[in-house]
């Protein structure tokens, strides 16, 4: 749900010095779709730890690894066991802070395709 693409930028966000706020620049990269199921999930889940504090760490053991993973290579078991802390750290962030993580879609950043501005999400097309 949290894309092969950005499982890096996940990961990174749990090490730096602000992960909320690099978790938010994180999850303004994701497709449409997957913001939109990402959001609604997570404060599902928000709303479920809600009625009982101590299982944000249960939902986040439960439903990391599911959520963040990187793609399956040869080799790569190694280093999805050693990042499963972090996913667990980071998907408890993400449940603990749905509301403000997922409150408005960030506008879509320009990316540089040969020299040329491209944006990186659909732009409304006028009626």
């Amino acid at each position: 749900l949290l894309t092969y693409a950005l499982y890096d930028n996940f990961i990174n966000a749990g090490y730096s010095e602000d992960p909320l706020s690099s978790l938010s620049a994180a999850v303004g990269l994701l497709p449409d779709a997957n913001f939109l199921s990402a959001q609604a999930l997570l404060l599902c889940l928000s709303h479920t730890a809600s009625k009982a504090p101590s299982s944000v760490c249960d939902l986040a053991v439960a439903f990391g690894p599911s959520l963040l993973r990187p793609r399956r290579r040869e080799g790569v078991l190694r280093g999805v066991m050693q990042d499963l802390p972090a996913i667990c750290s980071l998907v408890e962030v993400l449940i603990s802070n749905a509301d403000s993580l997922f409150a408005t879609r960030p506008a879509p950043t320009p990316v540089q395709d040969d020299g040329e501005a491209v944006w990186d999400a659909p732009q409304p097309q006028a009626e």
